[in-house]
């Protein structure tokens, strides 16, 4: 026995939804879909000590913190073989959550890109994105000042 036209629409009318939205469905999730988040905890005087070990070999790469318990995401850049930039990873165009890509960071919202110093390349946003002083050891750890 075969299916109504009307079904046979329905259905049809489903999957087509699916197949155009998922796409969509996937470009709003952001920098997080796929992504690596590795939680980190600040002591209470807003200080991360966080071990890179083996974790960052090439100048650009970077890892998406989130500080634990508190929602707040920091995208952690390698500047150079001594040097981290702690970013904030949030666009300051609408708000939504950057895409790190090799060399820039990107808005999957609405387009805009930022260096990995944080400077607006490409608008519409206008204003670089917020920042949080760092040190290193030399070693392994890096420090990020939250205030």
């Amino acid at each position: 026995m075969g299916i109504s036209r009307k079904e046979f629409i329905k259905k049809t009318a489903l999957v087509s939804g699916g197949i155009i939205l998922l796409p969509v469905i996937n470009n709003m999730a952001g920098c997080s879909a796929g992504a690596e988040i590795l939680v980190v905890t600040a002591s209470h005087e807003g200080v991360i000590k966080f071990n890179i070990s083996g974790m960052f070999k090439n100048s650009g790469e970077g890892k998406l913190l989130e500080v634990d318990n508190t929602g707040l995401r920091i995208m952690l850049i390698k500047k150079d073989a001594n040097s981290f930039t702690a970013l904030d990873p949030v666009c300051t165009h609408k708000g939504c959550e950057l895409i790190k890509r090799k060399n820039f960071l990107e808005c999957p919202c609405h387009g805009s890109e930022f260096d990995l110093a944080g400077k607006v390349l490409k608008g519409p946003a206008e204003i670089p994105l917020g920042d949080y002083r760092t040190e290193f050891d030399g070693k392994n750890t890096v420090t990020i000042f939250l205030k």
